[in-house]
């Protein structure tokens, strides 16, 4: 079964729009529905109504005229292909409506109903082929965005491992001084030195304590856990 395809046409010269659909109808095998419309504003509503295969435009039309013409169809289109039905005095015009988003471009009097049915298979053709291009380059956008949210999480987490490693090391190279230190005081506790020196000394032990009590809760951490540690100024608890 042969696909029908659908064409809007937005030219506001009607021998030049009779003479494309009669062009469309001499083409053996390529059934097509077409809609026609003469101005730009037209245009635009049926394309928000409905969707095509291709859009035939013409550059100068009553309410548009130019490159602005093609800007605002190749938007308002979506992912509807776009050829430019230009004159022969427009051509370089049409080439340009080209690098703004058209297929392709007709010359008026100086096509065929071969090279019209070319332009419109060809331009469906590109059309579809950019389209599957952009959902892919969507999809790897998308990807690398989730891949890198990733890697960050897997960073964050080697730095906890990191935190983790220095912590348990800080702690355990304080663990034995201070048991030395705080059995050289209990020994020290015997009246020949000053209690209030003794006192201050053991605060200051205790205050170490609960640094290194908390450096081996960060050792315990796991990747989601806060980081929630209570900063102790050694020098203020000694001079306490």
């Amino acid at each position: 079964m042969v696909k029908t395809t659908n064409i809007l046409l937005i030219e506001d010269n009607p021998a030049d729009a009779r003479l494309l659909q009669e062009h469309l109808n001499d083409l053996p095998d390529f059934v097509f529905e077409l809609d026609h419309v003469s101005k730009l504003q037209e245009g635009r509503q049926i394309m928000a109504a409905n969707t095509y295969h291709i859009v035939l435009l013409d550059l100068t039309l009553p309410d548009s005229q130019g490159i602005n013409t093609v800007k605002q169809v190749v938007t308002e289109g979506l992912c509807m292909p776009v050829v430019v039905l230009s004159g022969v005095a427009d051509e370089e015009l049409a080439v340009q409506a080209v690098k703004e988003g058209a297929q392709d471009y007709l010359v008026k009097g100086e096509y065929d109903r071969r090279l019209l049915k070319r332009t419109i298979h060809y331009a469906i053709e590109r059309n579809e082929i950019d389209y599957q291009l952009r959902q892919t380059q969507t999809k790897l956008q998308r990807a690398l965005s989730e891949l890198k949210e990733k890697q960050n999480k897997i960073l964050e987490f080697e730095k906890l491992k990191s935190v983790q490693e220095l912590a348990g090391a800080i702690a355990h190279e304080f663990a034995q001084p201070l048991q030395v230190l705080s059995n050289t005081l209990a020994l020290m506790d015997n009246g020949q030195v000053p209690s209030k020196f003794i006192e201050r000394c053991q605060r200051s032990i205790s205050k170490i304590h609960e640094l290194t009590a908390n450096l081996q809760n960060i050792t315990e951490l796991k990747n989601k856990d806060y980081l929630d540690t209570k900063i102790i100024d050694i020098r203020h608890s000694m001079e306490a």
